[in-house]
């Protein structure tokens, strides 16, 4: 199984990030974008730890509201912090 990619994007730019995550899967990508991957009646923050936990690398949408969300610093910061990949893409 290949190194699983967690998307971060604000719901803004949900359908940019349902996008790239849909183009990255068709190439063979393990991606994991919570709108398709996290549990039905799991606690929502709970789902996000774990798949933050298992990913290798993390990509970031970025936008004018990406830069605005404490969640999304939160996130990339932690990933920046345990010296895993952040790749910024811009929406």
């Amino acid at each position: 199984m290949s190194r699983q990619i967690f998307i971060s994007y604000t719901r803004d730019d949900e359908q940019f990030a349902k996008h790239l995550a849909d183009t990255l899967c068709e190439t063979g990508a393990n991606v994991w974008l919570d709108i398709y991957n996290a549990r039905p009646g799991r606690h929502w923050a709970r789902s996000i730890e774990q798949a933050l936990a298992e990913s290798k690398m993390m990509i970031v949408v970025l936008s004018p509201a990406a830069l605005e969300s404490a969640h999304i610093a939160v996130e990339w910061q932690a990933y920046l912090e345990a010296y895993r990949p952040v790749i910024p893409v811009m929406a």
